[in-house]
């Protein structure tokens, strides 16, 4: 039998084996729809495996819940979401194919003897007044995965035990009861197996004592395991914990859907069950992508590009990347903007409902010159990090074995770096998954080069059409839009008018109260101009204090009203300003004139300048058509 924790590792002994009888059951409740926080709670109570599972998906240093040591199984289950849980609980190792019926019965033999002791060490804890009865009861659950993990493949029970409770997150005292149960069941005294053989703490003490008496009361009730012996001297105390054991088994065969009877023959049904399900065959295939896969991941990466923003691009992109490789969790890190030797997360796809520490930007990666994630960006390859010296605080914080990474690069220069794991199934990431990443990331960095430079090219054009100030066309983009309208109105006849207003006596603005007041004013009117005028009118600053508004299908009359509408409205909030700036009122002066037969850009717009310099002359404050009679404050005829 292997001797060294070494070995342990070689053999990837991720969990002990998972029953196939509890997985389909599980996989049963969680497609079916079952609420997470009754029967896929009460199953997980129950399993030792399902318990480490979800032990360290919730307290991955990655996400919020890693210091939630207290948090119960129903709000972990809600946390971690469903669609992880199926990917998670499909994937946990099971017993090998074509084993022994002796060995089937084994492994069953230790499910049930798990569930005895745990519930054995829950009624000892109320018993003797322990602290925390819940802890009591996982610690007994748990005590012996190490022996669980032969039936994987043969192992020292104590390495496994040790590679396990730091792989699971489980608590000090949790931990330390499945790292010492061998030697304790082997005579060691628990009083003296704490740190380097030093003395235990009394806590732990107790919790130590109490698991290996619960499990004597399981074997004395007929509850066998192959590491425990049974012992006379504890057979009046198992007579106390017979009912609350015997009715814990049963509620376990319950919900795994057995009728076991009597509850000595539950490992007997369990093991046929388990026996009838492993002949038919549940083999899940090796996670990766295919040719054809990998293509449909592909366009669905340069698919991304439709899309309207580099955020969006980039959360497409990765969900596609890990959809496609089958990965679990993909996230873009970038440099850290004031750390150089610190990346920092910038987007991530994420199938589970767990919530990062801090965030997606709280995700942080020291950089050093040995890990995979600094050579990867000096030398711009995929790497895969499974090296235990070098990549060690990167596979612990990601709760992995092992993790891939690429390079992101977007116009010519790395944006970032991608790591990707299968965090959830716990399988490998392997060089074939890295090489695909790699690709999918260059195409992503190839959508995101167009992206950029379609944000700058539009960026350029509104750079070109907008006045800056006011956020309005300015003068050029709106007399090519108003030639546009002109041709419009003439094919199909339609009316069409143009408004030219002015700021009145804007220069005192400037005088009395500085310039960026008077930037603050022509802001105002653009934006009050814009609130009275339609969707299809067109509104720009022509020059200086000068707007000039395009009403298509418009006639002379409707011009007028929306002319006086937009006086009254920049009078009023002229008022309002009054108690602030009282030494300058604002108000406006517009013309107004409709497009005739024969009008050209230059004709019409001087007719609607004649109107409003005959504004200003009348008093300003007012609103003229053309050249005709000026309209008085009120809209009547002078």
């Amino acid at each position: 039998m292997p001797d060294s924790a070494t070995e342990v590792s070689a053999a990837r002994l991720r969990a002990p084996p998972v029953l196939e009888v509890v997985r389909q059951h599980a996989l049963g409740l969680l497609l079916t729809g079952a609420p997470l926080h009754e029967s896929i709670a009460q199953l997980v109570e129950v399993d030792a495996v399902l318990t480490g599972l979800l032990l360290r998906l919730i307290r991955c240093p990655l996400y919020e819940g890693a210091d939630a040591r207290g948090i119960d199984v129903a709000n972990a289950l809600l946390r971690v979401g469903r669609p992880a849980l199926v990917h998670a609980v499909t994937y946990l190792p099971g017993l090998p194919g074509h084993q022994a019926r002796e060995d089937v019965e084994s492994a069953c033999g230790d499910w049930v003897h798990g569930v005895a002791v745990a519930a054995a060490a829950r009624w000892l804890a109320t018993s003797e007044q322990y602290e925390d009865a819940q802890e009591a009861y996982t610690a007994g659950l748990l005590h012996d995965l190490g022996g669980r993990c032969y039936h994987v493949a043969p192992c020292d029970a104590a390495a496994a035990a040790e590679r396990l409770t730091e792989r699971w997150h489980l608590g000090a005292r949790t931990a330390l009861v499945a790292r010492v149960h061998e030697v304790v069941c082997d005579g060691t005294p628990a009083a003296v197996v704490g740190e380097g053989g030093g003395d235990l703490d009394e806590r732990s003490r107790r919790l130590v004592g109490i698991v290996q008496r619960a499990c004597r009361i399981a074997v004395a009730l007929g509850y066998s395991a192959r590491s425990c012996a049974g012992d006379s001297e504890i057979r009046a105390v198992a007579r106390e914990a017979a009912e609350p054991v015997t009715l814990e088994v049963a509620h376990a065969s319950a919900l795994l859907g057995l009728d076991s009877g009597a509850s000595e023959d539950f490992a007997r049904v369990l093991a046929n069950e388990e026996v009838r399900l492993g002949e038919l065959g549940h083999e899940r295939r090796p996670l990766g992508a295919t040719a054809a896969v990998l293509a449909e991941a592909h366009r669905r990466v340069v698919g991304s590009r439709r899309l309207g923003s580099v955020a969006d691009i980039v959360g497409r992109g990765l969900l596609a990347i890990r959809e496609g490789l089958e990965l679990d969790r993909v996230i873009l890190l970038e440099p850290h903007p004031t750390e150089p030797f610190r990346l920092h997360g910038r987007a991530a796809s994420d199938p589970s409902d767990l919530t990062y520490a801090g965030g997606v930007r709280g995700v942080a990666f020291e950089l050093d010159g040995g890990s995979v994630l600094q050579q990867a960006l000096e030398r711009g390859r995929a790497v895969v990090g499974n090296c235990d010296e070098k990549d060690a605080l990167v596979k612990r914080q990601l709760g992995v074995e092992s993790f891939g990474g690429a390079v992101l690069r977007a116009g010519g220069k790395p944006m970032g770096l991608v790591i990707a794991d299968r965090f959830f199934s716990g399988e490998p990431v392997r060089t074939e998954d890295v090489r695909h990443l790699e690709m999918l990331c260059d195409a992503l960095g190839l959508v995101l080069d167009n992206k950029v430079l379609d944000l700058e090219g539009r960026k350029l054009r509104t750079l070109a059409e907008k006045d800056e100030l006011t956020g309005l066309s300015n003068r050029r983009s709106l007399v090519s839009t108003l030639h546009t309208e002109m041709e419009r109105a003439r094919r199909f006849e339609n009316a069409l008018s143009v408004v030219m207003l002015y700021v009145d006596h804007f220069k005192r603005w400037n005088d009395v109260h500085g310039h960026q007041v008077g930037d603050m004013v022509l802001q105002s009117v653009a934006q009050l101009i814009l609130a009275c005028s339609r969707e299809i009118d067109h509104c720009g600053r022509y020059g200086g204090e000068e707007f000039l508004i395009v009403l298509p299908e418009t006639s002379v009359q409707h011009a007028v009203l929306y002319a006086e509408r937009l006086r009254v409205t920049l009078e009023g909030h002229g008022a309002d300003m009054f108690t602030s700036y009282s030494e300058t009122p604002l108000t406006v002066s517009l013309g107004v004139t409709a497009m005739r037969a024969g009008d050209d850009i230059d004709t019409l717009i001087r007719r609607a300048d004649t109107a409003m310099y005959a504004a200003k002359e009348h008093g300003r404050n007012r609103v003229c058509v053309e050249t005709v009679q000026p309209l008085d404050v009120d809209g009547d005829r002078l």
